[in-house]
């Protein structure tokens, strides 16, 4: 689903497997924040994936000058913050 984040459109209605099933996902861009990283202050936009007919919701930051590299991921439930990761190591090789 982060390949959704590269050249970035809003998406509805988006057919995934997901866990064995089949799930439609909606994909927006939600806002546009600089944010430190480990890449230093990091321009990123920010997409909000829902599962249709979910409690839950995930939002990504992706490094725009990064080629969309995800750095941070945050997944809500019932809109309470239910796990949080950022990156912490990246190699340009």
């Amino acid at each position: 689903a982060h390949l959704f984040g590269y050249k970035f459109t809003n998406l509805e209605n988006v057919q995934v497997v997901d866990k064995g099933r089949e799930r439609n996902y909606i994909f927006k861009q939600i806002a546009v924040e600089n944010i430190q990283t480990i890449l230093g202050d990091t321009r990123t936009i920010v997409v909000q994936k829902n599962i249709m007919g979910s409690k839950r919701k995930t939002l990504t930051w992706y490094a725009v000058d990064f080629n969309y590299l995800p750095v941070k991921i945050e997944q809500y439930r019932l809109s309470k913050l239910k796990f949080s990761a950022h990156i912490t190591y990246y190699n340009k090789n």
